[in-house]
């Protein structure tokens, strides 16, 4: 299913399509989910996360983290998640001055 988004995002800016393009993503897996936004980041689409709910099952902790980081835009574009999910009590200033430190 991802190459056929990225086939269609690839037809829209060829034939001139110049704004955002939003993308779905439906998640079940840490892991396969990671994967598929790290596809999307690459290819300059804008993912919206929606954790599935599984009637009385609750999401993970780690599926609703995750969707926190993908579904901020800034975030999502400022830095990557394992950087995010490292540094559980995170703010955006002390992720900017970790950058600076390290430059």
């Amino acid at each position: 299913m991802l190459n056929t988004v990225l086939n269609a995002a690839e037809l829209l800016k060829k034939y001139g399509y110049k704004k955002d393009i939003f993308v779905y993503v439906l998640c079940i897996d840490v892991e396969d989910t990671l994967y598929r936004l790290n596809e999307l980041k690459k290819y300059n689409l804008v993912p919206f996360m929606q954790p599935y709910r599984d009637g009385n099952k609750p999401v993970s902790s780690e599926l609703k983290r995750m969707a926190r980081w993908c579904n901020k835009r800034w975030l999502f574009k400022s830095c990557d998640y394992n950087d995010f999910n490292n540094n559980k009590k995170a703010t955006p200033i002390n992720y900017i001055d970790k950058l600076l430190c390290e430059i």
